[in-house]
């Protein structure tokens, strides 16, 4: 590849070559900090609204858990009544 091309190995970031900013493994929100220049500011508010996301997906996940249990206990006990009728009407 040509120096410079997009893509290349050549292609120069913030803290050098891209290779001097091509991660380990474990590391690369480190390497892309260092790349891209991120603000430590900027990444704590990144993180801390991608927790944010997260706690309300957990909410709704709980929420529709509950729903979920209690629209099951409620067919359990329709169930139990149409068996009870059908018990009725046999009867009859």
């Amino acid at each position: 590849m040509s120096k410079g091309a997009i893509g290349s190995r050549s292609q120069v970031c913030s803290v050098g070559r891209r290779e001097n900013c091509l991660p380990q493994r474990g590391q690369m929100s480190t390497a892309i900090a260092k790349c891209y220049k991120i603000r430590p500011d900027a990444r704590n508010a990144r993180s801390e609204a991608l927790r944010d996301l997260r706690a309300e997906k957990d909410a709704q996940i709980a929420e529709l858990r509950t729903r979920l249990e209690a629209q099951a206990k409620q067919n359990a006990e329709l169930a139990e009544r149409l068996k009870v009728l059908e018990q009725q009407l046999r009867a009859r």
